[in-house]
């Protein structure tokens, strides 16, 4: 009899994981979904090594705007008007490669490691919002996002002659 207890017990808990997971998946697609337009973008990456990256695209007075830093090698420099298109493109990546799953991601592997990687992400919508950052840690499927990310934003850089 203790067994049957403690096997349904067992049963119920995981019930309740996988439905509080699917819900938690759910809830946050959907509300990606309801964010509305993304209004402004945020992106920088890199080390002291490697170099670093540093996008920002923004509307002001009826234009979108990149502006682009670049630091330790990086040929990165500049602001320059690009297509109106720009924010939606972006908007889809971040869609299309679950980038809206950072939110809230916020670790650091700690003063041991010098030199290191990091990156930050700021996405502001009409309705919400994803920030998320990280030194040495990395959320799940930051490879795929970041690689995304960093090819259309080097690209976009290309065109506006900011590197």
């Amino acid at each position: 009899m203790k067994v049957k207890r403690i096997i349904a017990v067992s049963l119920t808990m995981i019930l309740i994981l996988l439905g509080a997971a699917a819900c938690s998946n759910h809830k946050l697609q959907r509300s990606i979904d309801n964010f509305g337009e993304l209004i402004e973008f945020q992106y920088s990456f890199g080390g002291y090594n490697e170099g670093y990256w540093y996008y920002k695209i923004y509307e002001k007075d009826g234009k979108t705007y990149l502006l682009g830093e670049g630091g330790n090698g990086v040929e990165l420099e500049g602001k320059s008007e690009v297509p109106g298109h720009v924010l939606d493109d972006i908007a889809s990546i971040i869609k299309e490669y679950n980038i809206a799953e950072w939110d809230g991601f916020r670790e650091d592997a700690g003063a041991d490691v010098l030199d290191g990687y990091s990156f930050e992400i700021d996405a502001v919508y009409e309705n919400g919002r994803i920030e998320a950052g990280g030194y040495e840690m990395y959320p799940p499927n930051y490879d795929a996002g970041h690689e995304a990310l960093y090819s259309y934003l080097d690209e976009l850089s290309k065109e506006a002659g900011l590197n």
